[in-house]
Order: structure tokens, then C-alpha cells, then sequence
């Protein structure tokens, strides 16, 4: 674990608060096939298989020999029960009762402050799990396989209900370049950092190692408490406050009360849960729950929507929500035909409107597969138009779109629109990632450096 000596001082947006690895992880099972279980880098080339269980694969000899201290006491287990393989949860819990009876117990994550952090440290919230009828339901499941997994090894119901607990409530979603989750990991460290809906520090990934970097927007006086002084978000900052709040109280077990979720009404909300699309100027219009068509125009252009118009928009709103809901609960590629109907939707909803926003997230990746890279720059325009009206100063997602936007613009030859969309990549990435992360070294500084070479030579001549 590395602990920033900046604690001390002042924290400028940029400085990394603390750097840790997992005590323990796991890699998303649908993803075995793709991405090595130790560097968690995805491969397009065929990854070498375990010899014995079959199923964790590696980039090569390098990683495999890494990777053998996490894998090598679940092996025996996986290899018993081939072709089948454990959840991805159950798998999590079953490496860490291995940790635990090879020591783990012992090992001490160092906070911020200084203080140090083991295992059972770690906030359980046992009674707000048992009045939890879902999570109980999960738990007794979980126990049942764990028996067939490991029978000779597992220990008491008791020992594995305080894993589970502990587990339930301080994991992390391990994320890729693109941030997507690829896995569950635990982190003593990081666990300590508390939620805002309004977090002014953000925690990426190099593989699984976990860097949690402060993004402001002000520069934060130290000392630094990380317990009182830092937030992360817990959940995405894009839901709308019922939203989050259901969300908070179900999976954490508290209320949250920041400044964002004490705004009643949140302006945003309104936008987030219906914008149309003005007939006129183009902007947003927020929909109301309680539509008054004679009353409702445009703030912009002051264009008065008709009864037409929101008749287009519910019917639109119906058809993407349908879309939305399938394409995150079956998780399946978006088709041609799925393209179709949200570009027809956006003739009349808003990119500020969440059920089309999260559609456009889809198509802009499936467009990018299809190799149609005008229409993926064009749906990945209106996703930064959403973002940039959302998100704070700085986050993730802006970086990584305004990479995306830079390199498809760069392909079309676009160069001078492409070099500031890649500079704008670069003013986030650097505060998001730092300027050593690999998405920022090893994909987002050649980019940057071949469009300025282009852009020189092209005012040399």
C-alpha cells in the first residue's frame, strides 16, 4: 500500500491519496474466456489455460506464476467440480476463507491517517443484513454451494456469515480502462472512504490495483482526515435522487444526506427522468410527471411543445425503456436494428434524458464493433453533451469519451477537432488517473503526440 505524504498538505485535484492491492479478488466469470485472472488485461489472443482446473487463464508463464498465490488452494476445488464453476460472489468468499486460514487475518492494510486496518475491522453490519430477507436468501444459497465446493475445508456457518457480511458491504466492483466491471475485489485500504453523491475523490483501476486520486474541484486544506474529509460515490452520480437512495438503503444501509441529496426538487432530476427534444433551438426540455401541454415551452426559445410532439415523445420513451431494460438485464450486444430505434428516438428525446443516454452508451460500443465509426463519433458527441451537463469538473467517463471522440475523429481526419477533444481526454485523465496510469501513458499520449505531429506538418505545408 503506498500512502501519499500529500495527506500532510494541502490536497491539489490530481493527488493520489492512497494506492492498494486487493486482499482478495476475483475476475467476472463470463470474462475467463478474454482477460487474464492476474493482470486482468484483456487478451486477443488465446490465453494460457491452469493445467489442472481448466478454467483461470493467464497472458503467459509471468502472470501464471504471479497469479499461482491467489489461485493456487482454490484450484483443487474448481478442478472437483469441472465442468461447473462457482459464482462469481461464491468464488470471492472462498478465496478469502483460504486468506484467512493461511494467515490473512493477520495482514494489515495502513490507512490514510496512519492507523492500521485487518479483515475483521471491516464494518459487517450484521444486524441490517439479517432484517435483509434478500440478502439472508443469498446467504443461506451461498453456504449451501460452498458445502458442495469446498466440504472438507469450509468452515462453521458462523465464520463464513461474518465473511459474508463483511464482503457484502466493502467490496468494489473491479473496473477496466473503459470502466466496466470485470470483478469483485475486497481492499482494506479503501474501504475506510465514506459516500457523497457529490465525491470529490474517485477510485480507478491498473489491473487490480486500486488508486484513489482527489479531484476537487477545490484544493482540499491538510491535514487531511480520509474518514471525515474524503468521499467517493458508491453509486453512478447519473441516477436520480430516488434512485440513489434506493440503491444506498438497500445495498449499503444508510440514508444518504448530501448536499446534492438534499436539494428538493433536484433541477437535474427533472431532466434526467424525461427531456425532450426542442423542435426549434434543440435543447432540452424537461417533462413533468403532471404534463400540462397548453402550458409547457421550450426555457431556451420559449417554443411551444404540442400535444403532437409529447404524444412522439411517450411513445419514444416506451420504446427505449423496453430497450434499455433488456440490454442490462440479458446484457446481450446491441443489434442493427436496436441502432435503428434509438437513432429514430433521438429525432425527438433529449440526450439528457437517462432512458436514451443509457441506450446511447450501448450503441456508441456497438457502433465502434460494427466498425462504423461516423455514426459511433456522432452518438458519443451527444453522450459528452449528457455528461458534461452531470458530471463534476472531473470523472472517469469524460476522460475516457473524449479519448474515444479524439481517436474516431483522428480516423476520419479530423485532426484539429480530434486534438482538442484528446486534450480535453488529457486535462481529465491526468486527474483522474495520473499521468503513470497506463490509459493515460501507453493509449492517450501517442494519440496526442501523432495529432500534433499531424497538425504541424499540415500548417508546414
Amino acid at each position: 500500500m503506498l500512502l501519499s505524504a500529500q495527506l500532510r498538505e494541502n490536497l491539489k485535484p490530481g493527488s493520489l491519496i492512497v494506492k492498494c492491492e486487493p486482499f482478495a479478488y476475483i475476475l467476472s466469470q463470463k470474462l475467463s474466456d478474454v482477460v487474464c485472472d492476474s493482470c486482468l488485461r484483456r487478451s486477443t489472443s488465446a490465453l494460457l489455460k491452469c493445467a489442472s482446473c481448466k478454467h483461470v487463464r493467464y497472458c503467459d508463464k509471468r502472470c501464471q506464476r504471479n497469479g499461482w498465490t491467489d489461485h493456487k488452494h482454490e484450484c483443487q476445488y474448481i478442478a472437483k467440480i469441472q465442468p461447473r464453476v462457482p459464482p462469481d460472489t461464491i468464488r470471492l468468499i472462498a478465496r478469502i476463507v483460504i486468506k484467512l486460514r493461511n494467515g490473512g487475518a493477520k495482514i494489515q492494510g495502513q490507512l490514510p491517517d496512519g492507523q492500521k486496518r485487518t479483515f475483521f475491522d471491516l464494518e459487517p453490519h450484521h444486524k441490517e443484513i439479517l432484517e435483509d430477507k434478500q440478502k439472508m436468501a443469498a446467504f443461506n444459497e451461498y453456504f449451501k454451494v460452498l458445502q458442495h465446493f469446498m466440504p472438507q475445508d469450509l468452515p462453521s456457518k458462523d465464520d463464513i456469515w461474518e465473511i459474508f457480511c463483511r464482503t457484502s458491504i466493502n467490496s468494489f466492483n473491479l473496473m477496466d480502462d473503459d470502466y466496466t466491471s470485470q470483478g469483485i475485489g475486497l481492499y482494506l485500504e479503501a474501504s475506510i472512504f465514506d459516500h457523497s453523491c457529490e465525491p470529490n475523490a474517485f477510485a480507478v483501476f491498473q489491473g487490480k490495483t486500486l488508486e484513489v486520486r482527489y479531484i476537487g474541484p477545490n484544493e482540499l486544506p491538510g491535514p487531511v482526515n480520509c474518514s471525515q474529509d474524503i468521499r467517493i460515490s458508491y453509486c453512478s452520480p447519473l441516477k436520480d435522487t430516488p434512485t440513489r437512495q434506493k440503491i444506498l438503503r438497500e445495498s449499503y444501509y444508510f440514508t444518504c444526506h448530501c448536499s446534492k441529496c438534499n436539494r428538493d426538487p433536484d433541477t437535474l432530476d427533472l431532466y434526467k427522468n424525461g427531456s425532450l427534444k426542442c423542435a426549434k433551438c434543440g435543447k432540452a426540455v424537461p417533462i413533468p410527471k403532471e404534463i400540462r401541454p397548453k402550458n409547457l415551452k421550450c426555457r431556451q426559445c420559449h417554443f411551444e411543445v404540442t400535444p403532437e410532439k409529447l404524444k412522439d415523445f411517450s411513445l419514444s420513451k416506451q420504446i427505449l425503456t423496453k430497450l434499455s431494460d433488456s440490454l442490462v438485464r440479458e446484457e446481450r450486444p446491441l443489434s442493427k436494428s436496436g441502432l435503428a430505434v434509438i437513432h429514430s428516438a433521438e429525432e425527438v428525446v433529449h440526450p439528457y434524458d437517462l432512458t436514451l443516454l443509457v441506450c446511447l452508451e450501448k450503441a456508441s460500443l456497438a457502433e465502434l464493433d460494427h466498425k462504423d465509426f461516423r455514426a459511433a463519433l456522432k452518438t458519443s458527441l451527444a453522450q459528452m453533451k449528457a455528461y458534461q451537463f452531470y458530471y463534476p469538473s472531473f470523472h472517469v467517463n469524460m476522460g475516457v469519451v473524449h479519448m474515444r471522440i479524439g481517436k474516431l475523429a483522428s480516423h476520419l481526419g479530423h485532426i484539429k477537432f480530434a486534438s482538442q477533444h484528446l486534450e480535453k481526454a488529457e486535462e481529465q485523465l491526468f486527474i483522474t488517473h495520473g499521468s503513470n496510469h497506463t490509459l493515460y501513458q501507453r493509449d492517450l499520449v501517442p494519440l496526442l503526440r501523432d495529432a500534433h505531429q499531424e497538425l504541424r506538418n499540415f500548417g508546414a505545408q
